[in-house]
């Protein structure tokens, strides 16, 4: 659920110091598999046939119910009819099939489920260096429903007691309404008496309502709503919001329908799909049952929605399945000093890189932004903020040749000048950088900056810690710039306080923020995770609408179509119309700069071999190869694909990334089958290259192991807070027209 909260941030107390200028929360997110390293074994055993590890894994009842939750069309194609009389066919592929699914809940950190259970660190000097509290259990869990799923029911109701409401980003005055990427469009006086009375009522009100008032006929009314719909400027249907709990904010919606009959139809239905949701959450933990009481699910979304199959008409968001798991696992860490102190130095240089190169993005951005500014302003006057947006989408999505390319080239080569200063290994397999060498060398290359939009005050860091003899080191896997990962909603679900997550959130935005939303059919929104933000600060968000998107958690949103852009010195500024504030046109695109920036943290220029590179105590990049895809397709078979690994040194334990996959995978070099997926992805992308990256830490150096010693991998989510200089302003007085 989206938290809304007032706190005083000075009340908030969430912060350890880290090094000059930069602190961590106290709060940390442990991210781990779900399931023990070692149920991969059998992966990598000749002995056994693909049928005999199809077995071993089906065995467990934890990889046989995850596979239930994510895809359950695996279940009913073939692997029911499997476990009920033991034909299989195609074992080859479909022990590579079950691969790919085993990798993930083994060897990933993942955040889904009890196959990546969410539980919680704290970071405390006065501890021992690692302190677990509880087992790698699950706590609690809770089942939702997707809101794909709950849409689909809500868009198949009778249209005219859907609801109507002037287009998210549109605004309108007198006889024109101002559209996002379309021309304004003119509007006759029944359109803009229909614009003027149309706030969430339904459409057989509005009808009626603008009938009374204005002597039109019912029909013409509602052959003018029809256009208005195609132009974009009105829309109908009920706002579903991308949360945990949709359907209940679609029954307050329902709850407002004026006829009797239909709202009650509509509330029953809602009745339904919650018991049928709230029954999928008793069976957790029992394969079969999840996989009854979910194909019940799936039948009653289809039979509310007057659907044959729920998955022809659902959209790419979410997950394959109606409804998804989240879960807590019952265990609870403490960081202690010694485990700190090693970070303090070498973070805190790669931080200082990172609020550079996110500093140094914004100053690009901003002079393009310029540039299409000035261009839109030969020809229109005044410039709106969608016009603009829409203008430079290719500079602020990133597009080949933009500008965010020069900076991380221009990121790359800084940092080669401090990884020259270096202890190269006599194999060339690692870099060794001294902390009181590199320090004030990395302050020249990468000097102080303020951030230039508020969101850039954070950043995350995801680190992994290496147990060998005793001894320990930290493990850089990604740093994502300018980004709190911890304004994810699937954390604040699964926190044991939320309010303390959202306190620590408003103590850092307490200047305030802008806010785009997402359209609702975004590939980048999400029932679960992020975007929309899980935290609102009351106040001090304001937010803007770009498309047709749901709503803020504040209720209004402000048109991106009467937000002006405007030159203030040698900046640009947006305000709304009718005046009153501004704020930069960086904080306006904050959340583009954001997603622009998150994963440009890279040190290193792709090559054939990337050696690994040690910051004092912290892993800051793991060893790595490039190989181009249509060299591992050419390899024709995992016995050709193995010695040529082999021969460039890869390391049996390794994890592959492809542009075709949205996330790195697992691979042992002894498993066919793991071996096979390495192909197949590169297939799907034989034009490009396929990044692999040492396993580290290894299996031998996995800490969180179970009762039995088997071991899971894990890895801190961190958030990191640039208090070096004062927040930015972002709201300004202004006096308007």
């Amino acid at each position: 659920m989206t938290a809304i909260i007032d706190v005083k941030p000075e009340a908030a107390g969430h912060l350890v110091d880290l090094t000059e200028g930069w602190s961590l929360w106290r709060q940390a997110v442990l991210r781990s598999a779900g399931m023990p390293f070692e149920w991969l074994s059998c992966l990598s055993d000749e002995t056994l046939s693909a049928r005999d590890r199809i077995a071993r894994l089906l065995g467990h009842e934890r990889f046989l119910e995850a596979l239930t939750w994510q895809s359950p069309a695996v279940v009913a194609n073939w692997v029911g009819d499997y476990l009920a009389t033991g034909r299989l066919a195609r074992a080859g592929q479909r022990e590579a099939l079950l691969a790919r699914y085993a990798q993930r809940y083994c060897a990933k950190n993942d955040t889904i489920g009890f196959f990546g259970p969410v539980a919680w660190a704290e970071l405390d000097e006065a501890g021992d260096p690692l302190e677990l509290h509880g087992t790698v259990e699950t706590r609690r869990h809770s089942v939702h429903l997707e809101s794909w799923a709950v849409a689909l029911v809500a868009n198949s109701w009778p249209r005219e007691q859907q609801p109507v409401r002037v287009h998210p980003a549109v605004s309108w005055r007198d006889s024109w309404a101002w559209r996002p990427r379309r021309r304004p469009h003119q509007l006759s006086p029944l359109a803009a008496e229909l614009l003027a009375r149309a706030r969430d009522q339904s459409l057989r009100a509005l009808v009626a309502e603008v009938t009374a008032g204005t002597g039109v006929e019912p029909a013409s009314v509602a052959a003018e709503i029809d256009r208005l719909v195609e132009a974009d400027v009105l829309v109908v249907g009920y706002r579903v919001p991308l949360d945990g709990e949709p359907e209940r904010h679609l029954r307050a919606d329902v709850s407002r329908v004026a006829d009797e009959p239909d709202r009650q139809g509509m509330l029953a239905t809602l009745d339904r799909l919650s018991g049928l949701r709230e029954r999928l959450g008793e069976t957790v933990g029992r394969p079969a049952e999840v996989y009854e009481a979910l194909t019940e699910l799936t039948a009653g979304v289809a039979s509310a929605s007057g659907l044959d199959r729920v998955d022809a008409a659902r959209s790419g968001q979410g997950g394959r399945a109606v409804a998804y798991l989240d879960s807590r696992r019952d265990l609870d860490v403490v960081i202690g000093g010694e485990l700190i102190d090693k970070l303090r130095e070498p973070l805190g240089i790669a931080l200082d890189a990172a609020r550079w190169l996110a500093a140094e993005v914004g100053d690009a951005v901003e002079e393009l932004l310029w540039q299409r500014y000035t261009e839109l302003a030969a020809s229109a006057d005044p410039v709106r903020l969608c016009d603009l947006q829409f203008a430079a989408a290719d500079v602020l999505s990133g597009a080949p040749g933009t500008v965010v390319h020069d900076v991380a080239e221009d990121f790359l080569l800084r940092w080669k000048e401090i990884l020259a200063a270096g202890e190269h290994t006599d194999d060339g397999r690692e870099i060794r950088l001294d902390l009181a060498a590199v320090a004030p060398l990395a302050a020249v290359l990468f000097p102080r900056r303020e951030p230039r939009w508020q969101a850039a005050r954070c950043h995350s860091p995801d680190l992994m810690l290496d147990h060998h003899g005793g001894t320990w080191r930290w493990v850089l896997g990604e740093l994502h710039v300018g980004l709190n990962t911890m304004e994810n909603r699937v954390f604040h679900n699964q926190a044991d306080d939320p309010a303390r997550l959202a306190a620590a959130v408003a103590a850092d935005m307490s200047a305030g923020r802008m806010v785009a939303l997402q359209p609702w059919n975004s590939p980048e929104v999400s029932s679960r995770t992020y975007p929309p933000l899980a935290v609102h600060v009351p106040d001090r968000y304001v937010y803007w609408s770009f498309g047709n998107d749901v709503g803020s958690p504040a209720g209004a949103a402000l048109p991106g179509t009467e937000l002006l852009v405007m030159a203030d010195g040698d900046r640009l500024a947006v305000r709304p119309e009718r005046g009153g504030w501004q704020a930069s046109l960086l904080e306006a695109f904050g959340e583009f700069l954001s997603a622009l920036v998150a994963d440009r943290f890279a040190i290193l220029a792709a090559d054939q071999h990337q050696p690994r590179v040690c910051l004092g105590d912290l892993v800051l990049r793991r060893e790595s190869w490039t190989i181009a895809a249509a060299d591992i397709v050419a390899c024709a078979g995992p016995g050709r694909l193995r010695a040529r690994l082999t021969e460039l040194g890869v390391p049996v334990h390794f994890f592959a990334r492809t542009p075709a996959e949205r996330k790195p995978f697992y691979v042992d070099m002894r498993s066919t089958a793991l071996l096979a997926n390495v192909t197949r992805a590169a297939r799907l992308c034989e034009g490009a290259q396929v990044v692999m990256s040492e396993m580290l830490p290894g299996p031998e150096g996995l800490w969180l192991r179970d009762d039995a010693g088997n071991g899971h991998t894990a890895e801190f989510r961190v958030v990191a807070v640039d208090e070096a200089a004062a927040p930015p302003v972002v709201f300004e007085r202004d006096g308007g027209r």
